[in-house]
C-alpha cells in the first residue's frame, strides 16, 4: 500500500463505519486531500489536537460520544475550535449542526462534487504560499472599486475590478481569483446572480466568495446566501484594517465566518 503524499492538506474523517471511511476516502483523494481516520468521538478530540487538520468530516452517529457532543467539545477549545467542520450523517438536522459551529452539513450519501467544493474553500495554506494572491472586486459603482483597491494594494493583493455581475463572471471564469469580493445590489446581473453563477460552474465553485453590500438583508436573501458566501459585511461597518484582516484570517485557513466581527446578522 502507497504511503499518503503528506504535501496533501489532511481532513480529518470521524467515521465508526468503516464503508463509510473509504468511500468519503475515495471522494477526498480525488480531491487532492488525504485523510485520517477517527471512529469514536474522543478518538476524534485526540487527533484534531495532535495532527490540526485543515478540516474535519463529522459522522453524528459515533459509539459513547455522539457527533453533537464532539462537535460542541471541538468549538470549545482554543487550540482546534478554528477547524472547519463538515457534518456528514444520516441524520438529518442542519439547522442543529449549523447552531453548535459546523461550516456545512451533507446527508448520506454524501455528494462529491458539493464536498470537494466546500473542502476546498478551505485549504488556503496552498494559495497562502503562493507570491500573488488575486483578489476580484465586482461592484458597479466606481468610487467603491477605488475605495477597495486603495485598501487592497497596498496590504500586498493583486486587485482585479469588474464593474458590473456580467464582467464579473466573466473575469472569475478567466482569471481564477483567490477571492471574491462582490456587492449585492447591480443593475442586470446581481450579486445573487454572481453567486449563483459562480457556484454552479465547477471551475469557479470552491472560490470563497465575500459579500459587500449596503442593502438590508431579509430573510429570503438570507435564506439564499445561506452556505454560497463566506462572509457579509455592510458597508457602513467596513473599516479597511478589519477587512485586511478578515482576508489574511481566510488566506491562513481560518474558520472565515466566526472570524468577522462585524458579520451581518
Amino acid at each position: 500500500m502507497a504511503s499518503p503524499d503528506i504535501s496533501r492538506p489532511l481532513i480529518l474523517v470521524v467515521e465508526d463505519n468503516p464503508q463509510a471511511s473509504e468511500l468519503l476516502g475515495r471522494h477526498l483523494a480525488i480531491g487532492g486531500f488525504r485523510m485520517e481516520v477517527a471512529r469514536t468521538g474522543a478518538e476524534a478530540l485526540i487527533k484534531a489536537r495532535a495532527l490540526k487538520p485543515v478540516a474535519i468530516t463529522l459522522d453524528i452517529l459515533l459509539p459513547e460520544m455522539d457527533g453533537w457532543e464532539v462537535l460542541t467539545r471541538l468549538k470549545e477549545e482554543e487550540a482546534i475550535r478554528d477547524i472547519p467542520v463538515v457534518v456528514v450523517s444520516v441524520v438529518d438536522n442542519p439547522e442543529l449542526g449549523r447552531a453548535l459551529g459546523a461550516l456545512d452539513y451533507f446527508v448520506k450519501p454524501v455528494d462529491r462534487t458539493a464536498l470537494l467544493s466546500r473542502l476546498g474553500q478551505h485549504a488556503f495554506t496552498l494559495k497562502a504560499a503562493e507570491d500573488e494572491v488575486r483578489v476580484l472586486v465586482v461592484d458597479d459603482e466606481p468610487a467603491n472599486l477605488m475605495l477597495l483597491n486603495a485598501e487592497l494594494k497596498p496590504a500586498g493583493f493583486t486587485v482585479l475590478q469588474a464593474s458590473g455581475g456580467k464582467v464579473g463572471i466573466e473575469m472569475a471564469r478567466a482569471l481564477q481569483p483567490h477571492l471574491v469580493l462582490l456587492d449585492l445590489m447591480m443593475p442586470g446581473v446581481s450579486g445573487f446572480d454572481v453567486v449563483e453563477a459562480l457556484r454552479s460552474d465547477s471551475s469557479t465553485s470552491s472560490i470563497p466568495i465575500m459579500v459587500l453590500t449596503a442593502k438590508q438583508l431579509t430573510e429570503e436573501d438570507r435564506r439564499q446566501l445561506n452556505g454560497q458566501v463566506a462572509a457579509v459585511f455592510e458597508r457602513n461597518s467596513l473599516a479597511g484594517p478589519e477587512l485586511i484582516g478578515w482576508l489574511h484570517k481566510l488566506l491562513g485557513g481560518a474558520r472565515a465566518v466566526e472570524a468577522v466581527p462585524a458579520l451581518s446578522r
